[in-house]
């Protein structure tokens, strides 16, 4: 009896078009939000620099202020310059800073975020980011050595 009453149904095309509206409600306001972001920019306006090393194999540090130390042989020291990138973006929104290793002829840089890497951009949606680190010696080709990483920037 079940089984007869159930073929006798027919969908109603109203339900149908009321249903695929209701849907379509739910989804243009996500998309929305979503476009109300503003692209992130990004815009090195310092080099990081180390400055001179000699050719020993160990680890020069430069942590926070450009202050450079020497280990495992290696004997940096002074004052360098940290690197400085200036973000842009939406204004109070959070993003999360990376930084990613690169190496080039005997030399790793390891870097490091001068602060927290998960950040709100505020003032306008604009900061600046510090990048520090430690270039790891080994084997290094004597001359200018320019080491590449990555510096990444996205929203939270």
């Amino acid at each position: 009896m079940l089984l007869n009453a159930l073929s006798r149904f027919k969908p109603c095309p109203l339900l149908v078009g009321i249903l695929v509206l209701f849907l379509n409600i739910w989804l243009i306001p996500l998309s929305m939000a979503a476009a109300k972001l503003k692209p992130l920019t990004i815009q090195e306006v310092i080099s990081i620099n180390f400055g001179v090393l000699v050719a020993e194999d160990g680890i020069c540090t430069m942590s926070s202020g450009g202050v450079l130390s020497g280990s495992n042989g290696q004997t940096c020291s002074g004052v360098q310059t940290p690197a400085q990138f200036t973000v842009g973006g939406s204004n109070n929104r959070n993003v999360i800073i990376g930084v990613t290793s690169g190496s080039a002829s005997g030399v790793t840089f390891n870097p490091v975020v001068d602060g927290p890497s998960l950040i709100t951009l505020s003032g306008g949606g604009s900061i600046d980011v510090l990048v520090i680190g430690d270039l790891v010696v080994s084997n290094a080709a004597q001359g200018a050595i320019q080491v590449p990483y990555t510096f990444s920037v996205n929203y939270e």
